[in-house]
């Protein structure tokens, strides 16, 4: 799913603030997926997740010029994808700072 989990929230008031603090600090965000499904499905997939994230920091305010998302599919997991646990770690979004 690329619906915002309610456990999310506190993280991204942090990085909310943290942008609000640093004004001319962009980031880029990057959604991954575990190796379950097309390639096709889980780009998607993932760039829906890093949207939904870009969604929330547009309607707190945030400038879009200091946001760029990327779906990184399942190309760069963290862990390797040989268990049901290891493939929920690599369900996730990464922040960088640009």
């Amino acid at each position: 799913s690329f619906e915002l989990k309610p456990e999310s929230v506190s993280s991204l008031r942090r990085l909310e603030r943290f942008l609000r603090v640093n004004p001319k600090a962009a980031i880029l965000i990057m959604g991954h997926t575990d190796n379950l499904g097309s390639d096709e499905y889980n780009l998607k997939l993932s760039l829906q997740r890093a949207q939904s994230v870009q969604n929330y920091l547009l309607k707190a305010g945030i400038k879009s010029d200091r946001i760029k998302v990327v779906g990184k599919g399942f190309r760069e997991p963290m862990v390797p994808n040989s268990s049901p646990s290891n493939q929920a770690l690599n369900r996730r979004i990464t922040v960088s700072i640009q």
